[in-house]
């Protein structure tokens, strides 16, 4: 279905990231040649197409640039990717015509340009957070090349950071094709939009109606949000395979009550109900640590000072749980990058194979091992940046309390 896209980014909160929209990068005269003659193809004119939306209907843009030093101070050298860059005819200098923007997609006034240095992603590398929040942006459309690393990269930390995200796939580029399809249609797709976000929604309240219940109340829903563990994850994956069947209990109740026959098995549902399933004990834990923790006099106290029960949640409650938030979405994605029998056991579509499935098909048809191999890094990349971020992000805010 076509979509509008000046009702895509028609709201002041929502921002358009370019990603290493570059000369040096997608242009003619590219360091890596593939990616841009796949970008050129398909992706600058849809890119180009939705920057002039952006700009007429006055949402921010933001270009993120990379350039390094010709001495190369304070850049990478510790992945294959920065040493092949390094390597290129094509040098992303600082001051060059390889870093500019490509002229489809140009910078006008109004436009923001981020340049970083180091690092794979700009909200890593640059002052896009704090920019975007002085902005009061809570929505980012996230656009660029290339789904392989900085894409993906930006995605995972701009969800881990708050923010909504909306992934335009004629507007992003990645090599091969097949394989940035397949990330899209499930890794960014079910993680960053659909299972993490009802895990947080569904985890919250019952997390906090666990902090403020007593002891005993207390102890008691704790046990049964840790019953789930007492079962092997593979045996209750089964058991949603015979509950979501043509014939199990589900579709039997709903032929009873009139509704037909219920076919949710070897569907995207069943996979996003298998995962929240299997992992949001994983959210409710963390996030009732860290709100066990509040002192509810704060909350008290901002109701004493007339902000109402949304107000004194969103201004007090929140922030103070946010470390619990982030553990959660952290514990949670990490084993979710590399499931494999969640979307194996209830769909078995293509379309909704996960990064562990990749894997497990270029090792299983034995001509891509050293594709698989190459997934196998990116994934414990990922998984080392997510908990690196998590850990920086914990120790900032104690050394905050400590100074307090």
């Amino acid at each position: 279905m076509a979509v509008d896209l000046t009702e895509i980014v028609s709201s002041w909160r929502t921002a358009v990231i370019t990603s290493e929209i570059q000369n040096g990068v997608i242009g003619e005269q590219a360091a890596l040649p593939v990616l841009a003659e796949a970008a050129r193809e398909t992706m600058v004119p849809n890119l180009a197409r939705l920057v002039q939306a952006a700009r007429v209907a006055g949402a921010e843009v933001v270009h993120a640039t990379f350039e390094r030093r010709a001495d190369g101070k304070g850049a990478n050298h510790n992945a294959r990717l920065f040493a092949t860059m390094e390597k290129a005819p094509v040098k992303l200098l600082a001051g060059t015509a390889a870093t500019e923007v490509v002229p489809e997609i140009g910078v006008r006034p109004t436009d923001i340009v981020l340049t970083r240095t180091h690092g794979l992603n700009p909200m890593a590398g640059t002052d896009l957070d704090s920019i975007l929040r002085n902005l009061g942006v809570t929505t980012i459309i996230a656009t660029g090349v290339s789904v392989n690393v900085a894409i993906t990269n930006l995605v995972m930390d701009a969800v881990n950071l708050g923010y909504d995200v909306v992934l335009p796939r004629d507007a992003v580029c990645g090599v091969p094709a097949d394989y940035a399809d397949a990330l899209i249609d499930t890794t960014l797709a079910l993680l960053a939009t659909v299972t993490t976000a009802i895990c947080l929604a569904l985890a919250y309240p019952f997390a906090f109606y666990i902090a403020t219940r007593g002891p005993r109340m207390r102890n008691i829903l704790l046990v049964l949000v840790m019953i789930p563990f007492w079962s092997n994850f593979l045996v209750r994956t089964y058991a949603w395979r015979l509950l979501l069947s043509s014939s199990g209990p589900l579709s039997q109740l709903t032929e009873a009550i009139g509704l037909g026959q219920t076919r949710l098995l070897f569907t995207p549902v069943a996979v996003v109900l298998g995962l929240v399933y299997g992992y949001m004990p994983f959210m409710i834990l963390p996030l009732y640590a860290a709100i066990e923790r509040i002192d509810l006099g704060l909350v008290e106290a901002a109701r004493d000072l007339y902000a109402s029960g949304p107000r004194a949640f969103w201004r007090v409650t929140w922030p103070l749980s946010r470390n619990g938030v982030l553990g959660g979405l952290v514990i949670i994605m990490l084993p979710m990058f590399g499931d494999y029998y969640t979307p194996n056991l209830l769909s078995g579509s293509p379309r909704t194979r996960m990064i562990g499935n990749e894997i497990d098909q270029f090792i299983s048809s034995g001509v891509g091992g050293t594709e698989g191999a190459a997934l196998t890094v990116v994934l414990m990349a990922f998984v080392g940046l997510l908990m690196s971020y998590y850990l920086f992000s914990v120790a900032r805010e104690t050394r905050k309390a400590t100074r307090a």
